[in-house]
């Protein structure tokens, strides 16, 4: 298979302009003390303007690697990995993809610096082939875009609301009702140990787990946000939200003390608590958007406590002569299988909470309270402090590929795992279309 061609020389153009760039101090780099007086002066930038190089150069040279060596034009589907001769992605990491590459579509059509050839429909009309291939490859129920593991299909169901929310075409609505209901047939009462309830992880019935468990919530919520599902009422999917969170949000699934959400049950009841930072994510991405649904505060109160565990769990680093906290590493024993993802989740909903908590302490700066804004700046610093690291600690300069854990570059396992780069290139756009008050 024949990828595309190097865009070598964008990159470096990339990489030294940071003419973009305004000279401002952010609210959020001063002192505590200071911060609810400068708020009441500020004005409202985006994270993109800010940076050197920009944050808008660093998401844009990120996706110039991804789409110049993880996707196939000739194909029309994504490599598994940067050193691949052909292996295609599998169907998680595609799931993933979608939002990744649709992210960054978003940041390029509002805030991007152009010069790569790859407009926001280009990258969204990309998206939409490489669903149409994902529909002929062997090994899934191909027209349906189904897998025997509720959690991919509930990655999927994300995917394709946000493709929606870029075309506007039924067909993809369509498609996630599909898939959601074929999540709700694994729905059960009966297992497992003293609390049985909730989705099971796989349709083989061997577990249940966070990653379908809010996996399926947060795809209810976002099939619910598009306005657009004929099958069910957004109060219907609400609904279904509201009792299958409420179920894995409570003990013995949610230590209500640390905020850590469980990995897994097995058939017998017994948990594993996996400290996986996308198990808290989708905890945080529930919360956040169920509040959007109902505006009901004790979800913000939810997703304060899963992100202090986050926050609590982080590890030390130092970037750009600064001692930071970022996520904890996922990948344990190296780059291979599906940790190197987790991030993208992580991060995708960590900023979907970032922006809520703008928006309240934005609404009426005179009588914003200095909690208002600690809370969001302190989120926002840890947020970027992430995207620092991902960028000056874990990138291969000379591939422009980014390691699974943001702490250092590739160690050990597979380098340039396509799932690293989703997580790298989704971080990278959402973060630069961040809201930021200024001086």
């Amino acid at each position: 298979m024949i990828k595309v061609s190097p865009l070598s020389a964008s990159v470096a153009i990339l990489a030294s302009s940071i003419s973009s760039v305004i000279a401002v101090t952010p609210v959020c780099s001063l002192a505590s003390a200071s911060r609810l007086a400068a708020l009441k002066t500020s004005t409202t930038t985006h994270a993109s303007t800010l940076g050197s190089p920009s944050y808008a150069n660093i998401a844009e040279a990120l996706f110039t690697t991804y789409i110049n060596n993880y996707y196939s034009t000739s194909g029309r589907y994504l490599y598994a990995s940067y050193s691949s001769t052909g292996t295609k992605s599998n169907y998680w990491n595609t799931a993933i993809a979608i939002q990744a590459l649709l992210d960054y579509a978003t940041f390029h059509n509002a805030y991007g610096i152009g010069g790569l050839g790859w407009g926001a429909a280009t990258v969204v009309s990309t998206v939409e082939d490489i669903v149409t291939t994902q529909k002929t490859l062997s090994g899934e129920n191909n027209a349906n875009l189904e897998d025997g593991y509720n959690d991919d299909m509930s990655w999927m169901i994300h995917g394709l609301t946000k493709l929606y929310n870029h075309t506007s075409l039924a067909t993809y609505i369509t498609s996630a009702q599909t898939l959601f209901d074929q999540v709700k047939i694994s729905d059960d009462t009966t297992c497992c140990g003293s609390t049985p309830g909730g989705v099971w992880w796989d349709t083989a019935h061997t577990s249940k787990a966070t990653a379908a468990q809010m996996g399926i919530t947060v795809a209810a919520l976002k099939l619910a946000e598009t306005g657009a599902s004929t099958e069910y009422t957004k109060a219907q999917y609400l609904s279904y939200a509201q009792s299958h969170y409420s179920f894995w949000t409570s003990s013995p699934f949610t230590n209500r003390a640390t905020g850590q959400i469980v990995d897994h049950e097995d058939t017998t009841g017994a948990l594993t608590w996996w400290g996986f930072d996308y198990n808290n994510g989708l905890g945080i991405g529930a919360a956040v958007h169920l509040y959007l649904a109902t505006g009901t505060a004790s979800y913000l109160t939810d997703a304060a406590l899963f992100t202090s565990y986050l926050m609590n769990s982080a590890q030390i680093v130092t970037v750009n002569g600064a001692s930071v906290q970022i996520l904890p590493n996922n990948c344990g024993g190296g780059c291979d299988g599906d940790c190197s993802q987790f991030h993208q989740v992580a991060m995708q909903y960590l900023m979907d909470y970032y922006n809520v908590l703008y928006n309240i302490a934005n609404a009426n700066k005179a009588t914003t309270t200095q909690a208002q804004v600690d809370a969001a700046c302190n989120l926002y610093e840890f947020i970027q402090h992430n995207v620092d690291a991902l960028y000056n600690l874990a990138r291969n300069i000379g591939t422009g590929t980014v390691n699974c854990n943001w702490n250092q570059q590739f160690t050990s396992g597979t380098d340039g795992l396509q799932g690293s780069m989703n997580s790298a290139v989704s971080a990278t756009s959402l973060f630069a279309a961040l809201p930021v008050w200024v001086n």
